[in-house]
C-alpha cells in the first residue's frame, strides 16, 4: 500500500479500540463528536479476517468527519476518522499509520494493545487520546497503562452500557481510566478533552482555586496549596474539560455535586509514571547511589531502603533486584527491605501484586528477568521470595511521621508536582527518616546525610 501524501500532519491521535459490541458505539462517539475536530480518530475494531468490511461505510453514514481505510504509511490528518482493514494491526510511528500483518497468536486483532502502546513510545508533540468501548477479552489493559504513564487520556465506555464488559473492565482494572461514560457522552466531550490537551498549563485565579478547596480538602484530608501551582492549574482544566464543565468555577460545583470527584482529582495529579526503564539518567543514578550505600552497610540488622512515591511499584522492585543482585556477590552479605509508599490506595494495591505486562517490563534484561521474575500468560509475576522483601504502605510523608532508621531514601517524581514551599519540607521531612550517613536521593541532588 501507498501513502496517501507525503508531509507529516503535526495533530493529536484519538485511538478508538473494541470488540463484540462493538461498531454501535463508535458509531455514536464519532456521530456526537461533529464536524471539523482537531484531531484524528484511528479506530481499532476487531474483525475477522476473512471477511470484507462494511465498517467505513457503516461509520459514514453516522459521521460529519471523513471515514477512510487506513493506507500503510499515511500521515493522520485533522478531521479523518481511519479504520484498519481486516487482517492488519496498526502501529502509530512519527505521524504515520503503519499497517503490519499479525504475528501468531491467540487474542484477536487488529491489537488494541499494539495502537495504543506505539501512540505510548512515540507520542509526538501532543499527548493521545485512548479509547475503550465494548468488547470481549482484555485487549487494550496493557497499552491504556502505557499510554497513561505517557500523559494520554483515557476514556472507557460505562459497562452498564457496553454490550460486552470486558475490555472496559480490564482497563478500569489499570486504575488509569480519567473518565467512564457513555459512546456518546465521550464523543461529546472529545473536543473540549483534545482543547485541553493543547493548551499550556495555567495557574488558576484564586476564587477558582478557593471554590475547589472548599469542597474537596475536606474529603481528601489534605490541602491542595501543596502542588505547584502550573500543576494544579493543568489538573484542574483537564478534569473540568473530562467532565464537559465549562470553567473551573463550574466545575467546583461538580466537586460538590459528586464527592468521588475529589478522589479523581487527586488520581489525576498523582498519575503512576512508574517504569523499568534503567536507561532513565535518574533511574540510573539512584540505583548506582543505592548500590553504592549497600556496599558500605555492614550492620546486624537488614539494609533499609524507602522508595517515596512509589506509585504501581515498579522504583521499588528496581532496588529490589538491585539489591538482590548485590547480595549474591557478597560473602555474608547482609538482608535487606524495600518500603514503597504513596498517596493513592489503587496504586499500592497493584505494587503489591507485583505483576506486570509484557509492555511493562520490555527494560528490563533478560537476566533479570529469569532471576526475579514468573512468567504468566500475559504478565509476568516479580518472585514470592523478593516480594516479601517489600512493604507497600498508603502514606502521606507531608502530614504522617516519615519511616525511620533508613540507610537510603529515593524520591523521584514527587518534587516537580509540589510548591517550592512543600518541597522544602519534604525534603527536610526525608532526612529526618534517615540514620546518621544514610543517602536522599531526588531530582535535583543526591544528599549525605
Amino acid at each position: 500500500m501507498a501513502s496517501a501524501q507525503s508531509e507529516p500532519a503535526d495533530v493529536p491521535v484519538v485511538a478508538i479500540g473494541s470488540s463484540a459490541g462493538g461498531i454501535v458505539p463508535v458509531g455514536e462517539l464519532i456521530a456526537a463528536i461533529g464536524a471539523a475536530p482537531l484531531f484524528a480518530i484511528v479506530v481499532a475494531q476487531h474483525l475477522s479476517a476473512s471477511r470484507d468490511s462494511s465498517l467505513v461505510q457503516i461509520f459514514q453514514r453516522s459521521s460529519a468527519m471523513k471515514v477512510k481505510t487506513i493506507d500503510d504509511g499515511e500521515f493522520v490528518q485533522a478531521g479523518v476518522v481511519y479504520v484498519t482493514p481486516p487482517g492488519f494491526d496498526v502501529r502509530y510511528a512519527r505521524g504515520q499509520l503503519r499497517l503490519n500483518l499479525p504475528e501468531q497468536r491467540i487474542v484477536p486483532f487488529p491489537s488494541v494493545d499494539t495502537l495504543l502502546e506505539s501512540l505510548a513510545n512515540d507520542p509526538g508533540r501532543y499527548p493521545a487520546i485512548g479509547i475503550i468501548l465494548s468488547g470481549l477479552g482484555r485487549d487494550g489493559e496493557r497499552g491504556v497503562r502505557a499510554l497513561s504513564r505517557r500523559g494520554g487520556v483515557i476514556l472507557v465506555q460505562t459497562l452498564r452500557e457496553a454490550q460486552s464488559a470486558g475490555m472496559p473492565e480490564a482497563a478500569l482494572r489499570s486504575s488509569c481510566v480519567d473518565l467512564v461514560a457513555t459512546a456518546a457522552t465521550l464523543g461529546a466531550r472529545l473536543p473540549m478533552i483534545c482543547k485541553s490537551l493543547l493548551s499550556n498549563g495555567a495557574q488558576v485565579r484564586a476564587a477558582e482555586f478557593n471554590a475547589v478547596c472548599a469542597f474537596a480538602e475536606p474529603l481528601l484530608g489534605i490541602g491542595l496549596d501543596r502542588f505547584d501551582p502550573l500543576v494544579l492549574g493543568q489538573a484542574l482544566r483537564r478534569r473540568a474539560a473530562l467532565l464537559g464543565a465549562d470553567s473551573v468555577m463550574d466545575y467546583a460545583e461538580q466537586v460538590a455535586e459528586h464527592p468521588a470527584e475529589s478522589d479523581a482529582l487527586l488520581r489525576y495529579i498523582l498519575k503512576p509514571a512508574g517504569s523499568f526503564d534503567s536507561q532513565n539518567p535518574e533511574r540510573r543514578q539512584m540505583i548506582e547511589a543505592l548500590l553504592a550505600c549497600y556496599q558500605k552497610y555492614e550492620g546486624a540488622q537488614p539494609f533499609r531502603a524507602w522508595s517515596m512515591g512509589c506509585a504501581t511499584g515498579e522504583e521499588t522492585y528496581a532496588m529490589v533486584f538491585a539489591l538482590e543482585a548485590a547480595s549474591k556477590q557478597r560473602d555474608k552479605a547482609p538482608d535487606f527491605l524495600v518500603y514503597g509508599t504513596d498517596l493513592r490506595p489503587d496504586c499500592i494495591s497493584l505494587a503489591r501484586t507485583g505483576s506486570y505486562s509484557d509492555y511493562e517490563v520490555a527494560h528490563l534484561p533478560k537476566s533479570t528477568m529469569t532471576q526475579c521474575m514468573v512468567p504468566h500468560l500475559r504478565f509476568h509475576t516479580v518472585k514470592r521470595e523478593l516480594r516479601r522483601k517489600t512493604l507497600f504502605a498508603v502514606h502521606d510523608a507531608l502530614k504522617q511521621n516519615p519511616l525511620q532508621d533508613m540507610q537510603f531514601v529515593a524520591c523521584i517524581g514527587v518534587m516537580p508536582i509540589l510548591s517550592g514551599h512543600h518541597a522544602s519540607v519534604l525534603r527536610a521531612r526525608l532526612s529526618l527518616s534517615l540514620v546518621p550517613g544514610g543517602v536522599l536521593f531526588s531530582e535535583s541532588d543526591l544528599e549525605s546525610c
